[in-house]
């Protein structure tokens, strides 16, 4: 500990160190701390557990004493001696939560905390709670430069600024819902930490914070904390660009080694073996060698930066567990069934049902995933899946504090109909066919004949407008509905181009040309994005806008491409297939007549319809309808269901493709897909009369929206709001359908 003591001496009397609280305080402060510690056995060492974090830890390391933060406020009495004497290099000791098995002891080096604190100074806000090895470098700021304290969790880059924090340490999940609460663009240096970071939220911080750099770390307690870096603003790698993953960089000092599984060696905790196997599953880039951590193929899952192993949680709470999985990180939570009031975790979401079972009396954990998706509906916020970490973006939005937002009750539904009951029609110069995109930046992506692709708010405000394709002969220019990423936005047009912009600016980012057409929205993978053209093409584009392949098949692909075991496509001249990832076919096959909607994937299902009537699950059966099938099948409640050419909804039997119920909408017919939310299918027929009908069929409401539509409607979170094209009025329409 000698080099942090040295620290501590080269510190001037009027440096402002902690909060406002200059040197010369805090020292005095920590001396006297130190002849209590000292008094009660502490040091030479003898650890000492302190509830004092800053101060506390200063007067462990004047005495020699390794500091053992206490898990809850102590009183003075606990402030003694621990009876284990530790190693000369032992800083801290700190006890893993057991989250991932047996809680255990972690001893810190002396000498990589030196190496860390030389490694990243600068003043950096203290938010990270002791029980994570992230806190003890922002604790030890204190030494070489300044902690800041305070900052609200809604507005922190704000608070950066105005505190003078120029540094701060996220999790990827914390960080995603900074960007969506913080407006300011300061100037800071973010590590990432605890989490794989996405590379989409690499771009979203480019562009919400441009001067501002964001650091990728890896590490681990057991590692003595960061062990690798990478400076992910500053990426230009292709191959590392175009992953789904921010890469890891490479270690932070030359004595370390990682291997690209992540073995490390040179940089284990005190008493633990020099080459550890981190557990994380890992990848070299073959361009330019960074690391990547791609992360675990085991039972343990990471849930706000915290690892947990599902097996142990469940045996300690005596109720099953399901991960909930999101491409944003703030949005992934472990939802716990069961009937009983237990105490879970503030990771954890209780939802108080029985699991499903099979029929041997086990639990079926396919459904379980499905039964995990919380509907919105009455009930608190935390009963309706939000999580503490939602709760921050929540009391953002509200203007309330994280903790009233747990159990804040939902607005009934009678209220929310009376607050929407107001008209909302936004005119887009040319007919709507393109399906909306209600995506998870709280916006809406549409496109129209006119040219225009507009980003929309939920209240009806054109964000941004972008003009694109050519519109000729009185072709649409934009029938294509949109896809994203997070990120990045992606539209086809009939000018045969795909068009990626950025969701946050609609600035243009690069366009690729096909041969043909573009009449179907994309399908966005992690890597790459995928679409069908009237060239009678299945092109693979990497993120960059760069060609990966464009494969031949046999007609024009009209609908979405879809990802099974394979890349899935149909064709309006009957065909479908399999691509792997090279691009040649796995697999061909024919129907009886052309298929104009995308083919549907559930479980081991690929379901469709096609013009001749006939009902599909392809290899399992199939049946003939009443009338032409022009639209995506969609599946609810185990139920396989078909719109048709005659104005009907027919639901199938999944396993079985038995006809279930049938039921009637009108005369005319239906050609988009229906909504389905919440075990309600919201049927839209070309005359523009909407009708929600229920899991059984009984049709509960209809309604007419006053326009010619051709694409499906979408819902709006607030679970009562449907969006929807139309043809003939060229309009973008809010129903209030609930």
């Amino acid at each position: 500990m000698e080099e942090l003591r040295s620290m501590w001496r080269s510190r001037k009397a009027d440096d402002v160190v902690l909060g406002d609280q200059r040197w010369a305080q805090v020292d005095k402060k920590a001396r006297s701390l130190a002849g209590k510690y000292r008094s009660l056995g502490g040091g030479d060492g003898y650890g000492v557990r302190s509830s004092d974090d800053v101060i506390g830890f200063l007067a462990c390391i004047m005495i020699g004493a390794p500091w053992c933060p206490a898990g809850e406020p102590a009183v003075e009495d606990d402030q003694r001696r621990q009876g284990k004497r530790y190693p000369p290099d032992a800083l801290y000791v700190l006890t893993t939560s057991g989250s991932t098995g047996e809680p255990k002891e972690i001893i810190g080096s002396a000498a990589m905390t030196v190496e860390r604190l030389k490694w990243a100074s600068g003043p950096i806000l203290r938010r990270t709670p002791v029980v994570f090895v992230d806190s003890i470098a922002e604790m030890l700021q204190v030494l070489v430069s300044r902690v800041v304290l305070g900052g609200r969790l809604t507005h922190l880059f704000e608070d950066c600024a105005r505190l003078g924090a120029e540094r701060l340490t996220l999790t990827p999940s914390l960080l995603a819902i900074a960007l969506r609460t913080s407006r300011a663009d300061a100037a800071l240096a973010v590590h990432a930490s605890g989490e794989p970071l996405p590379m989409w939220l690499v771009r979203d911080f480019r562009e919400k914070l441009p001067n501002s750099t964001l650091v990728n770390v890896w590490g681990s307690a057991e590692l003595s904390a960061d062990v690798t870096f990478c400076d992910v603003t500053a990426l230009e790698c292709p191959e590392c660009l175009a992953r789904p993953v921010a890469p890891i960089g490479r270690p932070f000092r030359d004595t370390i080694t990682v291997t690209p599984d992540l073995v490390v060696t040179g940089c284990s905790a005190v008493g633990l073996p020099e080459t550890l196997r981190s557990g994380d599953l890992g990848d070299a880039c073959k361009t330019c060698g960074n690391l990547v951590c791609l992360g675990r193929d085991d039972d343990v899952v990471n849930v706000a930066g915290i690892k947990v192993n599902l097996k142990l949680l469940e045996a300690q709470l005596g109720a099953p567990c399901v991960f909930l999985a999101h491409r944003d990180p703030s949005k992934q939570c472990i939802v716990v069934f069961s009937t009983r009031d237990i105490a879970v975790p503030g990771y954890c979401v209780l939802k108080k049902q029985e699991p499903p079972l099979l029929p041997t009396g086990k639990v079926d954990r396919q459904r379980l995933k499905i039964d995990a998706v919380f509907p919105p509906g009455e009930g608190t916020f935390r009963e309706r899946g939000g999580t503490s970490l939602l709760a921050i973006e929540a009391a953002y939005r509200l203007g309330v504090s994280p903790a009233e937002v747990l159990d804040m009750p939902a607005v009934k539904r009678q209220k929310t109909r009376q607050r929407r009951r107001r008209v909302v029609v936004v005119d887009l110069g040319g007919c709507v066919d393109a399906n909306p995109l209600v995506a998870d930046d709280d916006a809406i992506y549409v496109g129209a004949h006119s040219t225009r692709f507009c980003k929309i708010s939920f209240q009806g405000e054109i964000l941004w407008e972008r003009t694109v394709g050519a519109q000729k002969s009185g072709d649409a220019a934009l029938e294509a509905g949109a896809a994203t990423d997070g990120t990045l936005v992606f539209v086809g047009a009939y000018d045969g181009r795909l068009y990626c912009f950025s969701s946050t600016t609609g600035d243009l980012q690069w366009t690729y040309q096909a041969g043909g057409e573009i009449k179907n929205a994309a399908l966005v993978l992690e890597d790459d994005v995928y679409v069908g053209s009237h060239d009678a093409r299945v092109h693979r584009v990497s993120k960059l806008g760069k060609q990966i392949w464009a494969t031949q098949v046999d007609g024009p692909v009209y609908g979405t491409p879809a990802k099974h075991t394979e890349i899935l496509y149909a064709t309006i001249t009957g065909s479908l297939g399999g691509l792997g990832d090279d691009g040649q076919h796995v697999w061909r096959a024919r129907a009886t007549a052309p298929i104009f909607g995308a083919l549907t994937v559930f479980q081991d299902h690929i379901l469709y319809g096609a013009v001749d009537g006939i009902q599909t699950s392809h290899g399992k059966w199939n049946f003939m309808g009443s009338a032409a099938v022009f639209a995506p099948v969609r599946v609810v409640e185990r139920l396989a269901v078909f719109v048709t050419n005659d104005g009907a909804v027919v639901a199938r039997d999944l396993s079985s493709g038995i006809t279930k119920w049938r039921c009637k909408i009108g005369p005319h017919p239906i050609f988009a897909a229906p909504c389905v939310a919440d075990r309600l299918l919201f049927v839209v027929d070309t005359q523009g009369t909407l009708a929600v009908v229920s899991s059984r069929g009984e049709v509960q409401t209809r309604r007419t929206i006053g326009g010619e539509v051709y694409s499906s409607p979408a819902l709006l979170p607030n679970g009562t709001t449907l969006v929807v094209g139309c043809r003939d009025t060229n309009s973008l329409h809010w129903i209030d359908v609930l």
